[in-house]
């Protein structure tokens, strides 16, 4: 989609700017009915940036609820980072999650009553959320800041650039489809996402230090 176009774009051009080592495009193939077209459309996005693709398929079709496709995708990504980064190596894989993402994410976790942990929603980096793929692997969402119609916008002044919507982005049995076409405006929403993120912060800092101070001597070695 435009998202994970312009954040190849944009990964790209930080990568040759600094002399740093290309990027990897990769795409998960969840094998569900239709989904074949997206592969065309990726391949030439790369060929267009001459960025490395890889395409990463499902041994089986993927149930197509959202959660199931989500837990696919992140331990394929976790896996390949962790192949690419070799031994010793940082393995982090970049997502084109945006500030309108964050949004429709966190007004579903509050409709189910989620605390402030669980409303701390797609930081800008974070550790993998998949277990145990995800050990040593870091998430980063370098569009994290920018709205969906920002995406947009920006992708106008690179016409030689084609990108494909996902038909499930824009079909109202999915909750996050129905959120979309509801909320407006992100800002209110990820002002409670970050006040969340930086409570789960001074969580963690008050534990790790009463773990610390309680714990006899000699148990804990830091």
């Amino acid at each position: 989609g435009p998202d994970s176009t312009l954040l190849a774009l944009c990964a790209a051009q930080w990568a040759r700017q600094r002399g740093h080592a290309l990027p990897h495009l990769v795409h998960v193939d969840h094998r569900w009915s239709g989904e074949g077209m997206f592969v065309p459309v990726v391949a030439r996005l790369a060929e267009t940036l001459a960025l490395p693709l890889t395409v990463l398929a499902a041994p089986d079709p993927v149930d197509a609820r959202e959660a199931p496709a989500r837990q696919l995708r992140h331990a394929a990504l976790a896996r390949h980072a962790k192949s690419l980064s070799g031994t010793g190596g940082v393995a982090t894989v970049a997502l084109g999650h945006s500030a309108s993402d964050r949004a429709e994410t966190l007004a579903m976790r509050l409709m189910r009553g989620s605390g402030p942990f669980g409303l701390a929603v797609m930081p800008a980096s974070g550790p993998s959320p998949s277990w145990p793929e995800g050990m040593g692997v870091t998430i980063i969402r370098p569009l994290a800041s920018l709205s969906r119609a920002a995406i947009v916008a920006r992708l106008g002044d690179h016409p030689e650039l084609v990108s494909c919507n996902d038909p499930a982005n824009t079909d109202p049995r999915h909750e996050r489809v129905r959120w979309r076409q509801a909320l407006s405006a992100p800002g209110p929403l990820l002002e409670l996402a970050s006040r969340a993120a930086r409570y789960r912060e001074l969580m963690a800092g008050l534990a790790a230090r009463l773990v610390i101070d309680e714990c006899p001597a000699g148990v804990l070695s830091l």
